[in-house]
């Protein structure tokens, strides 16, 4: 068993609130599932996922990803035991997954929102190990998010409902490899630079159309004919 359950801490789900530079995460509930239905445009998967989250925040489970700015939801991270039916994963293992909006893709926000997750995973259990499974196919940026997380390639299997996919592991002794946490440290020196450009250039845009806002109503008082004085 790779999982022995999490730390005693109490309700973790009712605790934890986890914060990105531009994300913030949530434990996923049932409170969520009007925002995830409208997110994901799939009804019966917000209702399976946010029921099935009270039960495995248990343990450890998925969160809500929310945009700091306040965009609202815009996707998932999901860090559950397995269970059956998936072929080349143990149903004890911890299996990851991830999803964001259509909008807000290619943007590293999968990327963002996993790392702090998987971060918080090492700290609260004692699991040694991550997996994941990709399926065949058109699922490149799948691909890529595994691979800034530090997942390999474990070998071939198959999903629940018997497609070919490839499974994918990221052990702990991985993570916390200096080179590894070197890279995560780099991407988020990167990630906040970026953010502060954005803020200082919204900003800037906010005070420049102000400013053109107070000329041309100066201009526009200014070039108004003056009013004839009345004398009695």
């Amino acid at each position: 068993m790779h999982n022995r359950g999490p730390k005693p801490d109490g309700d973790v789900s009712r605790q934890i609130v986890l914060r990105t530079a531009r994300l913030i995460l949530t434990p996923l509930t049932q409170v969520d599932e009007a925002e995830h239905a409208r997110a994901s445009g799939r009804r019966a998967d917000a209702v399976r996922d946010t029921r099935a989250g009270e039960v495995q925040w248990r343990e450890h489970g998925p969160w809500a990803i929310r945009d700091l700015c306040g965009e609202g939801f815009v996707g998932s991270a999901e860090l559950r035991f397995a269970g059956d039916r998936i072929e080349g994963i143990d149903p004890d293992e911890v299996e990851a997954g991830w999803w964001v909006v259509e909008e807000r893709r290619n943007q590293g926000i999968a990327t963002e929102a996993m790392c702090v997750a998987i971060g918080d995973l090492w700290g609260r259990t004692d699991a040694d190990r991550v997996t994941a499974y990709i399926s065949e196919g058109q699922n490149e940026a799948s691909r890529r998010v595994a691979a800034k997380l530090g997942f390999g390639a474990r070998g071939p299997g198959r999903g629940r409902s018997g497609e070919p996919m490839t499974v994918y592991e990221l052990r702990r002794d991985v993570w916390h490899h200096p080179k590894a946490r070197a890279n995560r440290l780099g991407r988020g020196r990167r990630l906040r630079a970026r953010v502060g450009a954005e803020q200082h250039a919204r900003a800037t845009a906010a005070t420049t159309a102000y400013k053109l806002g107070l000329f041309r109503g100066c201009a526009s008082r200014r070039d108004r004919p003056m009013a004839k004085r009345w004398n009695p």
